[in-house]
C-alpha cells in the first residue's frame, strides 16, 4: 500500500479514534434513540396545540361563511379532527407513522390519558354538535378550548422535563468522553486540515463550478493521493461534459432540421404523386424540391438514348444561364467525370461538399461560383429494371449542406420521383399499345371485309343439294376449303363436313327453317378432309319451281375462320387490357392510401395483390438472423403460412432474392432443373413464386412475394407491379419509424407538463396549511378570545387577516391554474354586492397609494346593486387592475375607479 495514499491516511486516523468512537457509540446509542423519540413526541404535542386552535378557527369560519364555503370548510375540519385523534393516540400508544414508542409510566402518561378522556367525553361531542349548526355548542367549544390547550401545554412541559433530565444524564457521560476526544482531535486537526480538508474544499469548489455551468475552471491539488487523482478526474470530466453538451446541442439542431425535412419530403411526395404528364412531373419535381428544401438550383436531366449526353428537361431556382454554359455527359471524358456523370455510371448519389475546393468540380467551378453555388448533389433516377433514366441535380449556397441524413432524404425523394415518372411512362406506354392494337384490329377488319367481298364475287363456296340434302354441285372454292374433290363430294350430303363441335339442335333447326320455305343463316364449325376444323358463315335458301315446290337447296358458304379467330384474340387482348387497367387503378388507389396502422395497410395491399394475380398467398417478410420472418400474410387458399413464423433463408426462394438483390420469377419449379430440388418446393410445396427485395434507407429490409402450390404464368408487368408496391411499402416503413420518434418526444413533453401541474397543486396545498393557522389565530384575536384589543391593535390585526385572506386567494388561484390545466376548473356563482366588493379591495391598496403619493377617486352608481358572479375571481380581476394602475401611474398622478350599470340592447342582457 502506498503510504501517501488517502486510504492510508484515513486508516491511520481511524485506528487512533476507533477506541474512542467505540466507547462513545456504546453510551450514545442507548441515549440517542430515547432522546430522539422524546423530541418527536414533544414536537407532535406542540403540533397538537396548534391544531386545536386551527380547528377552532375553521369552526368559526364555517359558522360565518356561505353555504358553499361552509361545506368545504366542514369537510376540511373533519380531516383535521381525524388527524387530531390520531396524534393523541400516537402520543400515548406510539405510532409507526410518527416513529414513536409507547409512553412509559409516569406523570406524562397520566396527563395524556386525561387529555384523551377529556377530548373523547367532553370536547369532541361539543365540536360535532357545533359543526351540526348549534350556536350554543359553538360558544361552549370556544370557552372549553383555552382550558384544553392549557392542559396540552402542561403535558408538553412534563415531556420537556423528562427530556431535560435524560439529556443531562447523557451529557455527563458524554463530557468525559469529549475531554479525551479534544486532546486527540487537537493533534489530528492540523494534519487533517492540510492533507485532506483543504484539497477536498478545492474539489468542492470545482464541483460547484461545474454545477453552475462553469466547465472551464481547473482545480489544482498537489497531493499524490486519491484527492489528486480525483482532481485530475474532475478536470477531465468537466472537459468531457463540455464536449458532450456541445455535441448534444448540435445533435438537437440536426434532429429539428431532419423533422422539418421529413415533413417536406412527405409534402413533396404527395405533390409529385398527383401530376400526370411527364413534362409536368419534371417541373413539379424541381419546383417541389426548391420550395421545400430551400435550395439555390434544382434541375432534372434525362439520358438521351444512343448517346452519352444528359439533356436538361426542367429546372427551378436561380439558374441564370448556367445549364447552357456547361457541357454535361456521362462518358469517360473530363466532362463526364463530374457528379452527374458519375451518378449515372455508378448508380449512386454523388456529393460535392465544397465546390470551391473539390478538384473534381474544376470544369464547372467558375460558372457555379459566379451564381453562388457552394455545394451540389446528383441523385440517379433508377427505374424498376435497374436502368438510370436520368439524374436529379441539386445546388445549395451553403458548403457542406448535403449531410448524410439529407443524402438519405434526397435518395428517398429521388426514388419516389423515379417511381412516379416510370408510372406515368408505363401508363402512357399502355395507352399507346392500346391505340396500336386498335389500329391493328381495324386493319384486320378491313382485310376481313375485303375477303368477304372477294368471296361474294367468286371465292365463296357454293353448294347445291336436292331436297334430301345430297350434293349435286360444289364450286372450286368448296373443294379448296373442304379438301374434298368434286367427285368425292357429289352424291354425298354435307354431313361429311360435320365436326361434332356445333351446338346441339343446330342442323335440326336449319332443316326446319329451309323446309318451311325460309332462308336459314348461321355459322357452323366444319371439318375438312384433312381433319382441320374451320368456321363457315352459311346461308341456305330453298329453290322453288314454278309451282312453289322446293326442288333444291343452295348454300353459300364463306370461310370466316380467320375472322372468328381474330375476334377471339381481340376478346382475349381486351380482357387482358381490362385486367391491366384494373391493376393500374388499384396501384393508383394504393399510392394515395393513408393508414394509421402500417400492418393493416400492408395486409390490405397484400390482399389486393393476391386477388389481382390470383395466387394462393401474398406475404411481406423481414430478414432476421438469416431467417425469413413473416411480417404480414394473406392466404387466399389454404397454406401453412401465418404471421410471425420464421423459416431459414436456405429453405425458401426468398433467400435467393436476398442474396442477389434482384427480383425472382418462377412459373413452375417442378419443370425447372434449377428449382425442382429446392426445399421450398420439396418441403413447403411452393411451385410458382414471384419476389422482389424491399429496401429501407438503402439497406435490405425484407421481401415482398406471392406464391402458389400450382404453376402460375407471371408476366413482366407483374414484376413491375411488385416493384412499385415495394417502393410504396419502403416509404411507409420509413414514415412509421420517424413518426414513432415524434410520438416519443410528444409523450416526454406531456409528462413534463403533468409534473409541473402536480408540483403547483402540491405546493399550493402545503402553503394553505400554515396560512390557515395565521388566519385562524388572527380571527381568534379579533374576537377577543385572547384578551381585549385596543383600536390600533384591532386595525393592524384586520389588515393581517385581510392580507392573509388575499394570499389565500392567490394560492387558490395557483390551485385554479392546476385545475385549468387538468380540465377541472369550476366557477362558483353567487350574489356579489358591487359597492362592498370595490371598497374592500381598495382598502388593501391604501398603503401603496399613499406611498406613491397618488390620489384615488371612486364613482359608484347608486343602482349598481348586486350581480351574479364568482366573487373571489371578480375580486382577483379588480385587484390585478388596481395593481397595474398603481404600478404604472407616475407619482403625483390619480386613479379613478368607476362602476355603473349599463342597460343592455337587443344583442344582450343587462350587464
Amino acid at each position: 500500500m502506498n503510504p501517501m495514499s488517502l486510504s492510508t491516511k484515513y486508516i491511520l486516523i481511524g485506528l487512533v479514534i476507533l477506541g474512542l468512537v467505540a466507547a462513545y457509540l456504546y453510551t450514545s446509542l442507548r441515549f440517542t434513540d430515547q432522546i430522539e423519540n422524546d423530541a418527536r413526541r414533544i414536537n407532535l404535542a406542540g403540533r397538537q396545540r396548534m391544531l386545536s386552535f386551527e380547528m377552532a378557527w375553521l369552526l368559526g369560519r364555517a359558522v360565518k361563511g356561505t353555504a358553499g364555503e361552509r361545506a368545504e370548510l366542514l369537510s376540511y375540519l373533519e380531516g383535521e379532527i381525524s388527524l387530531f385523534e390520531e396524534m393523541l393516540h400516537a402520543l400515548r400508544d406510539g405510532s409507526d407513522r410518527h416513529d414513536l414508542r409507547p409512553l412509559p409510566k409516569g406523570g406524562s402518561l397520566d396527563l395524556i390519558e386525561g387529555l384523551i378522556e377529556e377530548w373523547t367525553e367532553g370536547m369532541k361531542p361539543v365540536l360535532l354538535e357545533a359543526m351540526a349548526g348549534s350556536p350554543e355548542a359553538f360558544r361552549r367549544y370556544n370557552s372549553l378550548i383555552h382550558g384544553y390547550v392549557d392542559r396540552i401545554d402542561g403535558f408538553v412541559n412534563s415531556l420537556e422535563k423528562d427530556y431535560r433530565r435524560e439529556f443531562m444524564l447523557y451529557g455527563r457521560v458524554r463530557f468525559g468522553l469529549m475531554a479525551v476526544f479534544v486532546a486527540v482531535f487537537v493533534v489530528l486537526a492540523f494534519y487533517v486540515r492540510n492533507s485532506i480538508v483543504m484539497p477536498i474544499l478545492r474539489l468542492r469548489e470545482k464541483a460547484r463550478a461545474i454545477e453552475r455551468g462553469d466547465l472551464d475552471t481547473v482545480v489544482v491539488v498537489k497531493n499524490r493521493d486519491e484527492t489528486g487523482e480525483l482532481a485530475d478526474a474532475l478536470n477531465r470530466m468537466s472537459a468531457s461534459i463540455k464536449a458532450f453538451i456541445d455535441e448534444r446541442m448540435k445533435r438537437e439542431e440536426e434532429l429539428t432540421t431532419q423533422r422539418q425535412e421529413l415533413l417536406a419530403l412527405a409534402d413533396a411526395s404527395n405533390i409529385i404523386g398527383a401530376v400526370s404528364p411527364p413534362e409536368n412531373i419534371y417541373e413539379a419535381v424541381c419546383n417541389t424540391v426548391v420550395k421545400n428544401f430551400d435550395l439555390k438550383l434544382v434541375w432534372l436531366g434525362l439520358v438521351e438514348e444512343g448517346t452519352h449526353l444528359v439533356r436538361p428537361v426542367a429546372q427551378a431556382g436561380f439558374e441564370e444561364g448556367y445549364l447552357s454554359s456547361v457541357n454535361i455527359s456521362w462518358d469517360d471524358s473530363p466532362s463526364g467525370m463530374g457528379p452527374t456523370g458519375m451518378a449515372i455510371k455508378t448508380k449512386g448519389s454523388q456529393v460535392i461538399s465544397d465546390i470551391e475546393k473539390d478538384p473534381e468540380y474544376a470544369p464547372w467551378r467558375e460558372e457555379a461560383l459566379k451564381r453562388g453555388y457552394r455545394s451540389s448533389m446528383a441523385v440517379p433516377l433508377i427505374n424498376s429494371d435497374g436502368d438510370v433514366m436520368g439524374t436529379l441535380n441539386l445546388y445549395s449556397s451553403e458548403p457542406g449542406f448535403f449531410t448524410r441524413d439529407r443524402v438519405r432524404i434526397f435518395n428517398v425523394f429521388a426514388n419516389q420521383a423515379a417511381t412516379a415518372i416510370e408510372k406515368i411512362r408505363l401508363i402512357e406506354g399502355l395507352e399507346e399499345r392500346v391505340r396500336e392494337r386498335t389500329a391493328e384490329l381495324e386493319e384486320t377488319n378491313m382485310e376481313l371485309k375485303k375477303l368477304f367481298n372477294a368471296v361474294e364475287q367468286a371465292a365463296e363456296a357454293i353448294v347445291i343439294t336436292d331436297v334430301r340434302g345430297r350434293m349435286e354441285y360444289v364450286n372450286p372454292a368448296f373443294t379448296e376449303i373442304s379438301g374434298y374433290s368434286r367427285e368425292e363430294a357429289l352424291g354425298r350430303t354435307p354431313a361429311i363436313l360435320r365436326s361434332g363441335k356445333n351446338p346441339p339442335g343446330l342442323f335440326k333447326e336449319m332443316w326446319k327453317t329451309i323446309l318451311s320455305g325460309r332462308i336459314w343463316k348461321g355459322t357452323v364449325v366444319n371439318k375438312a378432309k384433312s381433319g382441320e376444323l374451320y368456321y363457315e358463315e352459311m346461308t341456305v335458301a330453298p329453290v322453288k319451281d314454278e309451282r312453289g315446290e322446293i326442288t333444291h337447296f343452295i348454300a353459300l358458304k364463306k370461310d370466316v375462320t380467320a375472322r372468328i379467330k381474330a375476334e377471339e384474340e381481340l376478346k382475349q387482348k381486351t380482357l387482358e387490357l381490362q385486367r391491366h387497367g384494373k391493376r393500374l387503378q388499384k396501384l393508383y388507389e394504393i399510392s394515395f392510401t393513408i393508414s394509421a396502422d402500417l400492418k393493416e395497410f400492408t395486409r390490405r395491399l397484400l390482399s389486393d395483390v393476391a386477388e389481382m394475380l390470383d395466387v394462393d398467398t401474398a406475404a411481406l417478410g423481414r430478414i432476421v438472423d438469416r431467417q425469413w420472418e413473416a411480417y404480414a400474410v394473406v392466404n387466399r387458399r389454404p397454406m401453412p403460412m401465418e404471421e410471425g413464423m420464421r423459416v431459414p433463408l436456405d429453405e425458401v426462394f426468398c433467400g435467393i432474392v436476398h442474396e442477389t438483390g434482384n427480383p425472382l420469377v418462377i412459373n413452375d419449379a417442378r419443370r425447372s432443373a434449377r428449382y425442382r430440388r429446392h426445399p421450398d418446393l420439396v418441403k413447403h410445396g411452393v411451385a410458382s413464386y414471384l419476389g422482389v427485395p424491399l429496401l429501407v434507407k438503402g439497406e435490405p429490409f425484407g421481401i415482398l412475394c406471392t406464391f402458389s402450390r400450382s404453376p402460375h404464368q407471371y408476366a413482366w408487368y407483374d414484376v413491375v407491379l411488385h416493384q412499385l408496391l415495394s417502393k410504396r411499402l419502403e416509404f411507409e416503413f420509413i414514415k412509421e419509424r420517424y413518426e414513432s420518434e415524434l410520438r416519443s418526444a410528444m409523450l416526454r413533453a406531456e409528462a413534463a407538463s403533468r409534473a409541473k401541474s402536480e408540483f403547483l397543486a402540491n405546493m399550493s396545498h402545503e402553503l394553505r396549511t400554515p396560512l390557515n393557522a395565521i388566519l385562524g389565530f388572527s380571527d381568534l384575536l379579533l374576537q377577543g378570545l385572547a384578551g381585549e384589543l385596543n383600536e390600533k391593535q384591532a386595525e393592524y390585526l384586520r389588515d393581517i387577516y385581510e392580507s392573509g385572506d388575499l394570499l389565500l386567494s392567490l394560492i387558490s388561484d395557483i390551485l385554479d391554474l392546476s385545475r385549468i390545466e387538468a380540465g377541472s376548473m369550476e366557477v362558483e356563482y353567487s350574489e356579489v354586492p358591487v359597492r362592498e366588493l370595490i371598497n374592500n379591495t381598495l382598502v388593501l391598496f391604501k398603503e401603496r397609494i399613499l406611498k406613491h403619493r397618488l390620489s384615488l377617486a371612486t364613482e359608484i352608481g347608486e343602482d349598481v346593486g348586486t350581480i351574479e358572479a364568482d366573487g373571489r375571481r371578480l375580486k382577483q380581476v379588480l385587484m390585478n387592475l388596481l395593481s397595474n394602475a398603481v404600478k404604472f401611474t407616475p407619482e403625483g398622478g390619480s386613479i379613478k375607479v368607476t362602476a355603473r350599470r349599463v342597460e343592455g340592447d337587443e344583442e344582450g342582457p343587462d350587464r
